[in-house]
């Protein structure tokens, strides 16, 4: 329920919204919930490879991959699994290449009290998701419907929690099957598509979205808080990229080894270090200063 919260506040700060949804790019960072608690860390990322059209409808080819920590590092595993998406009518259906058919995901138009019949790819069978509740969510002037969803009856996948419009549940992209032992998922990290960056932790997107490896102790940043101007002793990069809270990029003069934001507004902030080898990401905070 908290992990929901803090969904939700990001969303209603953060991202710009588009009429239109899964045009281009797409791509998603789940957690994937462990067992112990000494099991390495690791995330399920769903991206689209690319379009492709199906009776006239224009839909996707999605791949799936697990991602592990490891030393700093996120490496991935080798065995994909891929999906056909369609997005349409303000519906998500998955295509199954056995039987030809769209088999429903997501359907935005369903209110209240409504039962959603959603496929579970994992098992292929259906289950009964109910609506307890709709609202709608105005994001940077975009509105979008949300929806408060539970699965009844004894089904072996589940879907609940949130259902995002264009961006789908806030726990898995997919029903959830019971006979997994953790089921693939967890909370949603990140997605980008759409034009729109939205992730719990806005620079983590950034870093996922590039699958690099996050180097620890390369660059010093001094003073940290700062009244305006950060330091910092490491390179060389490429570039430099300041971001706040939202994922934003924010413009910097940076020179001489030294990033300058006192026309900045106080809070925090992210600083993104790039080289041939590797993306460091640090987060400084920014002070008023009142002397």
């Amino acid at each position: 329920m908290v992990k929901s919260i803090i969904i939700f506040t990001f969303l209603l700060s953060c991202i710009p919204l588009m009429s239109q949804h899964w045009q281009g790019p797409v791509m998603w960072f789940f957690d994937q919930e462990t067992i112990r608690p000494w099991d390495r860390g690791s995330l399920i990322k769903i991206h689209k490879a690319k379009d492709t059209l199906i009776d006239n409808k224009s839909c996707g080819i999605y791949a799936e991959r697990y991602y592990y920590f490891d030393n700093g590092k996120l490496d991935s595993s080798q065995f994909v699994s891929r999906h056909i998406l369609c997005y349409f009518n303000n519906r998500v259906t998955r295509f199954d290449t056995k039987s030809n058919e769209f088999k429903i995901l997501y359907d935005f138009n369903l209110s209240r009290l409504d039962t959603l019949t959603s496929y579970c790819p994992k098992n292929e069978s259906y289950i009964q998701t109910v609506i307890d509740s709709t609202g709608f969510i105005n994001i940077s002037g975009s509105i979008r419907k949300v929806q408060f969803v539970r699965t009844t009856g004894s089904f072996a996948c589940r879907m609940d929690g949130i259902n995002i419009e264009g961006i789908g549940n806030n726990r898995y992209l997919f029903p959830r099957p019971d006979f997994v032992d953790p089921p693939p998922g967890g909370y949603l990290r990140c997605f980008q598509g759409d034009g729109i960056m939205y992730s719990t932790d806005s620079i983590a997107c950034f870093l996922l979205s590039n699958s690099i490896n996050i180097e620890a102790n390369t660059v010093q940043i001094y003073p940290n808080p700062s009244y305006g101007v950060f330091n910092y002793v490491g390179g060389p990069f490429h570039k430099i990229t300041v971001y706040n809270l939202c994922g934003i990029e924010i413009k910097t003069k940076i020179e001489n080894n030294a990033i300058d934001m006192s026309l900045f507004k106080a809070g925090s902030y992210y600083i993104v270090f790039q080289n041939k080898e590797s993306t460091i990401s640090r987060k400084v905070v920014l002070m008023h200063n009142d002397h």
